[in-house]
């Protein structure tokens, strides 16, 4: 068995699963949506930049694309979200929901509630 992260251990203080579900929602709703209707991978996007620690250069070469690209998805994803990455608290509330909703997809039974 895998250790427990401490976003993991953080999980255990929801009631339910499903309050980290409708914040996940809450946040990152409408670029999920705008993923489907438009075959994009913002959210990706998004999760390798905080992957990156932030950093386009590093997040712009493990996704294969040009610099000037990935600032233009980030803009996009801030306009979609209506947040600023350059916010620390928007940054956190952001990371924090695509690390919930990475958790959450790999928990029994979570998978539909972010669809």
């Amino acid at each position: 068995m895998l250790p427990t992260s401490r976003l993991q251990e953080l999980l255990r203080y929801f009631d339910d699963r499903g309050v980290a579900a409708e914040f996940c929602q809450y946040v990152l709703g409408r670029l999920v949506a705008y993923d489907r209707a438009h075959n994009a991978d913002l959210f990706h996007t998004l999760q390798v930049y905080f992957r990156c620690g932030g950093n386009a250069v590093e997040a712009a070469e493990r996704l294969c694309l040009h610099r000037n690209s990935l600032l233009y998805r980030l803009q996009r994803i801030e306009t979609l979200l209506g947040i600023d990455l350059k916010d620390p608290h928007d940054r956190l509330t952001a990371n924090l929901a695509v690390e919930f909703a990475e958790l959450l997809q790999n928990l029994p039974a979570a998978e539909e509630s972010l669809r």
